[in-house]
């Protein structure tokens, strides 16, 4: 019985919910839009190529002045989006370089998952990293979660301000350059105690490749392609993900040593790849945008 009429209560919250949810926010979306017609006016004005209505308060001057600042602002999109379609070819080369960075990303990454056998039989030092240094299942675990893992979740909580605050191209080549000399310093490991560093500056690092990277590419693409092209982007965890399993087969040509070696040596190459190559797209659509509009201001004057 008790079960029943819970059900019926819910049942009939649900049925009042569907009800007067949609009225009572109606209303309240209603009254957010009600300003004294003393004091305000609506005009329909195009932002962003979407009519809507604008609502401005205060006096005639300052309503105008809104109304401007809006179209500058509208106008000021517009020639951004034009730009961003000029440059369109140069973006897929920059889409194509922070690919193989995020490549490199996953394999520096995910290399010691196939360098590691603790299978029993598996004794050879040159081909198993577990074995030349000498190290337990639980000791990779702490290895796997304290030593990336955490340090990644921690630093990530703030690597997205500092993209937001400096220079995207310069942070996404040396962080791809520093993972890069932490993975190769992997193979001078004598100990377990000198991965643990090792492995918490490949974290810091990595952290802050992901803000960088996905936000540049939103400002080198127009807005109808970010979804898209962030697809394809992402496609570098599963292609560096691939590298990595291969990373078995150069395990048993070189050794774990030199594998370390040379995934930290393609590395290097991104980084310089990134630094030569890769603009930061704020300044240069700043220089772009700000010359027609002083020298439009230099005409009304």
């Amino acid at each position: 019985f008790h079960l029943e009429m819970h059900n019926f209560c819910i049942l009939l919250l649900f049925l009042v919910g569907v009800k007067f949810i949609p009225i009572v926010s109606y209303k309240y979306v209603q009254q957010l839009k009600m300003i004294s017609k003393d004091s305000c006016f609506a005009r329909l004005k195009t932002i962003h190529g979407i009519k809507t209505k604008v609502y401005c308060k205060g006096t005639s001057e300052e309503r105008d002045s809104n109304l401007n600042d809006m179209q500058d602002s509208t106008e000021k999109y517009n020639a951004e989006e034009m730009i961003k379609e000029k440059n369109i070819q140069r973006s897929y080369f920059v889409l194509a370089i922070l690919l193989i960075t995020f490549a490199s990303n996953q394999w520096s990454r995910q290399a010691m998952y196939y360098l590691c056998d603790f299978s029993f039989g598996s004794m050879d030092p040159f081909k198993y990293m577990n074995r030349g240094l000498d190290f337990s299942k639980e000791m990779y675990a702490a290895l796997a979660s304290f030593g990336f893992t955490l340090v990644f979740a921690i630093v990530s909580l703030f690597s997205g301000d500092v993209s937001d605050k400096y220079s995207r191209n310069q942070i996404t080549s040396l962080s791809c350059l520093i993972w890069s000399v932490a993975t190769a310093a992997q193979s001078f490991a004598t100990k377990f105690t000198d991965l643990v560093p090792l492995r918490a500056i490949i974290g810091a690092s990595q952290a802050f490749y992901n803000p960088a990277a996905y936000t540049l590419l939103a400002d080198i693409f127009p807005a109808r392609m970010v979804g898209s092209i962030n697809g394809i982007f992402s496609g570098g965890i599963y292609l560096g993900g691939a590298l990595a399993s291969l990373s078995i087969v150069l395990d048993d040509i070189i050794g774990w040593r030199n594998t370390l070696l040379l995934i930290g040596g393609v590395g290097v190459a991104a980084s310089i790849l990134c630094f030569l190559i890769i603009p930061e797209p704020r300044e240069s659509l700043v220089r772009t945008i700000q010359t027609p509009q002083l020298s439009k201001k230099s005409r009304c004057e």
